[in-house]
Formats: C-alpha cells, sequence, structure tokens
C-alpha cells in the first residue's frame, strides 16, 4: 500500500474543526452591540441634560429681567404698590402666593415679553414687598444701613417648559 504523504488528507477525512472562531466571533459581536447600545443611550440622557439645562437657563433669564423691570418699577414709583408682609423668610408662605392658596399676599405683577420669541412657557411675575423699618444689620462691617425704604422682589419664571421653574429674589432701595 503506497503511503500517503501527511499533509495530504485523504477524501472524506478533513481535519476536525472546534468552532472556536465562530463562538469568538459571536462574542464579540455581543460585545460591540452591547457598547453600542450604552452609547445611544449615554446620548439620549445627554440630550435630555442639555435640554433641561437650556430651559433652566431661559427660566433664569426671563427671571433677570423681571426682576430688572420692577427695580425700574421702585425707581420710577418708589413702593406705591409694595405691600408689608408678616412673615417674609416663610417659603410655606411665598409657595402659597405663587400657588393661589393664599390671599393675603403682595400682588403678582406680570412682566409681559414676547414668550415665542424668548421661547419661554410663560412671563414672569414678580412681587414686591415693603421690608418694615428698622435696622437692617450691615453691607459692610463698618457701614451702617440707614432706616430707609428697604424691598424685597421676589420673581418666579418658568423655562421652555413649566416644569424649569426659578424664584429669584433680590433686597433693592431705589
Amino acid at each position: 500500500m503506497p503511503m500517503t504523504p501527511r499533509h495530504i488528507n485523504a477524501p472524506g477525512r478533513g481535519p476536525r474543526q472546534q468552532g472556536v472562531a465562530l463562538a469568538v466571533g459571536l462574542i464579540l459581536l455581543v460585545v460591540i452591540t452591547l457598547l453600542s447600545l450604552a452609547g445611544v443611550r449615554n446620548t439620549g440622557m445627554q440630550e435630555r441634560m442639555a435640554s433641561n439645562l437650556r430651559d433652566r437657563n431661559l427660566a433664569f433669564q426671563s427671571a433677570e429681567s423681571a426682576l430688572r423691570a420692577a427695580e425700574a418699577a421702585l425707581v420710577v414709583d418708589a413702593g406705591s404698590s409694595a405691600a408689608s408682609v408678616a412673615d417674609p423668610g416663610d417659603p410655606d408662605y411665598w409657595n402659597d402666593c405663587w400657588e393661589g392658596v393664599r390671599t393675603d399676599c403682595p400682588p403678582a405683577v406680570v412682566h409681559t415679553v414676547d414668550t415665542d420669541a424668548w421661547g419661554i412657557a410663560a412671563s414672569p411675575e414678580y412681587r414686591i414687598e415693603h421690608l418694615r423699618a428698622g435696622n437692617y444689620g450691615s453691607l459692610a462691617a463698618d457701614e451702617a444701613l440707614s432706616s430707609a425704604g428697604l424691598y424685597r422682589i421676589t420673581v418666579r419664571a418658568v423655562g421652555g417648559t413649566t416644569d424649569a421653574v426659578v424664584l429669584l429674589q433680590s433686597t433693592f432701595r431705589p
């Protein structure tokens, strides 16, 4: 019987393959798919965060505009519409004022703006309260404040959606 060289296989007797290349390929495909899905999810979350930040910035800029309008109104007409508030530092009181639960709040003034052009859901509102006369402390260690008229302006503004709300307060002396 003639001898066949070892490198030549007889018909029907091929080398046995283990299928390792197929298994490794499938595992790599699963890993790449998982990484792709995580990237897509991360991108979606970053878009939502950027949108929320934009809404908050719009609300803050709207509140700043209303604050400046309230200050200008106080300079022109020094506090004729300002009210004294019994508990000026109580956050529950102010939340109830903005929600319409209380009736003894300073009147809300709507700072009318072009909401479509600004990209906001509603015009900002502000309330002016007259702080009680007295010693207000000091702006600096050696600078006492007099008892002249001092007002607190509270502004509520929304951004592109009503979920982005900014409350801004300032103490102002005309």
